[in-house]
C-alpha cells in the first residue's frame, strides 16, 4: 500500500481536495453555528426575564422550588438555566419555560426536512412545546392518556397537522375501560 502513495503523490493530493470539499460542504460553517447559538441563548434570556416577572417579580422573590400544589408547580429552578447535554449540533428551548417546554438538540436540521413528523408522549394539558414545534414540523401525533385532545394552545390556521390519540405508555397492553380498543385519533 505504501508503494501506491510513493509511485503516484498525486493521489494523495486528489484525497486530499476531496476530504476538504466534503468537509466545506457538508458542515455549516462555524460563523453561522455560533449566530444561531446567540439568537437561541438571547431568546432563553429573554424569556427567563419573562418568567421572573411572571411569577416574582424579583429575583430574589422566586422560590427556588414551589409549593406541590394544583395546578403542578409552574416551575422549578432548573427552568432558569439552559440544558447542559451534550449534542452535536444547538440545543433550543421550545414552549414555555415550566411545565410543558421542552429542551430540544438540532431542531434546524430536522425543520429542513419535507414531511417531518414529531411523536409526542405524555403532554398532560401542557401545549407549549407542540404548539412551537407546529412552526418547524409538518405534522405532530400526540399521547395522552389524562386529556382527551390537544388544548386551545394550538393555532386553528395549524391545527389540521395534529393528531391526537389519549393513550399512554406502559408495560402491557391494556385497554382503558369505557374506551374502544381501536384508538382512533381524534383532530381539535
Amino acid at each position: 500500500m505504501v508503494g501506491v502513495w510513493q509511485r503516484h503523490p498525486r493521489y494523495t493530493v486528489l484525497v486530499a481536495v476531496a476530504l476538504i470539499t466534503t468537509f466545506y460542504l457538508l458542515v455549516p460553517s462555524l460563523a453561522s453555528r455560533i449566530e444561531r447559538s446567540k439568537v437561541i441563548y438571547d431568546k432563553l434570556l429573554k424569556d427567563r426575564q419573562g418568567l421572573i416577572k411572571k411569577f416574582g417579580p424579583t429575583p430574589k422573590t422566586i422560590d427556588l422550588f414551589p409549593p406541590d400544589v394544583a395546578p403542578w408547580p409552574p416551575y422549578t429552578v432548573w427552568d432558569f438555566f439552559p440544558a447542559a447535554f451534550n449534542c452535536p449540533h444547538e440545543v433550543e428551548r421550545l414552549g414555555a419555560l415550566g411545565d410543558g417546554g421542552k429542551w430540544v438538540c438540532g431542531l434546524s436540521r430536522v425543520a429542513e426536512k419535507p414531511d417531518c413528523i414529531v411523536y409526542s408522549f405524555g403532554m398532560f394539558a401542557t401545549y407549549s412545546c407542540s404548539r412551537s414545534l407546529t412552526t418547524y414540523v409538518e405534522q405532530i401525533w400526540g399521547y395522552d392518556f389524562s386529556v382527551k385532545s390537544f388544548g386551545p394552545e394550538i393555532p386553528r390556521g395549524r391545527a389540521h397537522r395534529t393528531h391526537f390519540m389519549a393513550v399512554g405508555l406502559a408495560g402491557r397492553t391494556r385497554s382503558a375501560p369505557a374506551t374502544n380498543p381501536r384508538c382512533t385519533p381524534s383532530r381539535p
